[in-house]
């Protein structure tokens, strides 16, 4: 036996009650008592002692961008800034401190005009303030809309009489550029920036994963080729793994905007499914509409605040049919970003036609389910299907939702609660960076749909137990990957993925909840991330 844990509360998420683990080969060879585990040690195994701390199945997130997690770390943050004024000048600190080269990009992210004194936008014109000789791309904290500066205009070559299908370009009251680009016209400024190198790949997930580690993350599903292609990925992830500095699974979701992209996928042999234990595809990844704070979201009925505004879908419904009924023929999982419940009847209506016509047991999946209807979440139970949610945007977008909404749109939505009792596979993510991709931060957000500062609970109704929002990043995790057989629980025979916390979150108050950190995470038998208190 390799390695054994003993005296600790295991959760094992599957019904048995245990106190210890014991770990060959990177599997779980044995759960139960300590004195039955103790038999299986030999000459070499490492024997730890938890003093009673629980130990659960290592947590996974359905839904981050690992690529873009990391690279932020190195960009400028905007995230809590309270004006254009405080982004223009962050902006210009940072190009001071960065001593950047002519007509070298300046990536800058996570400003949320929501929170603006008037709620208005950047524009080039403020954008310009910063620096004239470097482009400048600005992405709002959902990444839905971004805002460039002159220069990134000028490289870019965009132009005011420009037409995105699935996006647009906003235009002043002469017809000119503001430099907000909204959804699809975002790639615009994307294919003037220079992609992403797979040495910078390597160091980004080796930063990147070290700190998911720290969380207590063992396996992520993660959106990551807008920045490489599947083939450079691949490449990045197992040059990584060489050198030991992969800390987590990756099930790639494999982001596929077109029939011509699918195609790409196919002739590299991919199916959800394929790859290694390390990484694989789990599912294609479309967006079918934009975001909440955005209000590009697509929505069967007006914006509540906004009356002549439904949104922006990606694609028109026959093409989005076309799309997931190729897919799904191509034995791939579609994970489809919905956040409008316009966006969610269109992908139900494609995902209902696929199955009629090509009946596959595969779990499609809707990712974000923010707002929809009790009918809606019914007919994705019908369809077998799941919700990639995202617990922490309760507390974020619980101050903007009924302004955008109104109250009637807003009881049917971020229905956590309802989506399981109508029978709807739920995994849990983070989105990050978009929000913290602390799994306890999660756990927490799904329990008491507090935001940090407490304050009553938004849709109490919806609140979910602890047991069921951990299972959203376990067993709900695994089901909706297809990957209960290998992960999910702590069972004899699954990958020894173990997260050990310094508090029983079962039975803690709802601080105590929050304040709960890991101090021991395992993937794969070999230990990622240790705080020293178990010896």
């Amino acid at each position: 036996m390799d390695t054994i844990l003993i005296n600790g509360t295991v959760e094992t998420m599957a019904g048995k009650a245990a106190s210890a683990i014991a770990i060959k080969n990177g599997r779980i060879a044995y759960v139960g008592s300590d004195e039955e585990a103790l038999k299986h040690k030999g000459d070499g195994t490492k024997v730890y002692d938890l003093s009673g701390r629980l130990a659960l199945p290592g947590f996974t997130d359905t839904h981050i961008h690992t690529l873009h997690t990391g690279e932020s770390m190195n960009r400028l943050d905007l995230r809590g800034v309270k004006s254009v004024e405080e982004i223009i000048e962050k902006g210009k600190e940072y190009v001071l401190q960065k001593d950047l080269k002519p007509g070298e990009w300046i990536v800058a992210f996570g400003f949320n005009q929501n929170i603006f004194d008037d709620a208005k936008l950047p524009s080039k014109e403020g954008l310009d303030e910063i620096s004239t000789q470097n482009p400048i791309i600005c992405y709002r904290i959902c990444f839905h809309i971004a805002v460039v500066n002159s220069k990134a205009i000028e490289i870019a070559g965009i132009s005011s009489d420009a037409k995105v299908s699935g996006g647009t370009l906003d235009l002043n009251e002469n017809g000119e550029l503001t430099g907000v680009l909204r959804e699809n016209a975002l790639e615009l400024a994307h294919a003037a920036i220079p992609s992403m190198s797979i040495a910078d790949a390597e160091g980004i997930l080796a930063s990147a994963t070290q700190a998911m580690a720290e969380s207590g993350i063992t396996a992520v599903h993660s959106d990551d080729l807008s920045y490489i292609s599947y083939e450079g990925l691949s490449e990045a992830v197992a040059n990584a793994m060489a050198r030991d500095e992969l800390k987590v699974r990756i099930y790639e979701q494999c982001q596929c905007p077109s029939l011509s992209a699918l195609e790409g996928l196919a002739a590299l042999g991919l199916n959800s499914g394929a790859g290694s234990e390390r990484f694989s595809a789990v599912c294609v990844k479309i967006l079918a509409d934009g975001s909440l704070g955005a209000s590009t979201a697509y929505m069967l009925e007006p914006y509540s605040d906004d009356l002549s505004n439904t949104g922006i879908p990606i694609y028109e419904e026959g093409d989005l049919k076309e799309l997931v009924k190729a897919s799904h023929n191509a034995g791939f999982a579609v994970a489809c970003h919905c956040i409008g419940d316009g966006a969610l009847e269109m992908f139900l209506n494609a995902v209902e036609e696929a199955m009629c016509e090509n009946p596959q047991p595969i779990v499609h999946r809707v990712v974000h389910c923010q707002v929809g209807n009790q009918q809606q979440y019914q007919r994705m139970a019908s369809l077998n299907m799941a919700a990639d949610i995202q617990p922490p945007f309760t507390a974020t977008d619980s101050a903007i939702a009924n302004i955008r909404l109104g109250d009637a749109r807003t009881d049917d939505s971020y229905n956590w609660k309802s989506l399981l009792q109508h029978g709807v596979k739920l995994g849990g993510g983070s989105d990050s960076p978009v929000e913290s991709f602390s799994p306890i931060w999660g756990i927490y957000c799904a329990v008491s749909r507090k935001n940090g500062a407490g304050g009553p609970s938004w849709l109490a109704g919806q609140c979910l137990s602890v047991y069921e929002a951990v299972s959203l990043y376990t067993v709900g995790a695994a089901n909706i990957a297809n990957a209960a057989y290998t992960s999910g629980t702590l069972e004899t025979g699954k990958y020894a993925d173990i997260v050990v916390l310094d508090t029983n979150i079962f039975q803690a108050s709802e601080d105590g909840l929050r304040d709960a950190k890991p101090v021991m995470t395992i993937m794969g038998g070999s230990i990622t991330y240790s705080n020293g208190d178990i010896a």
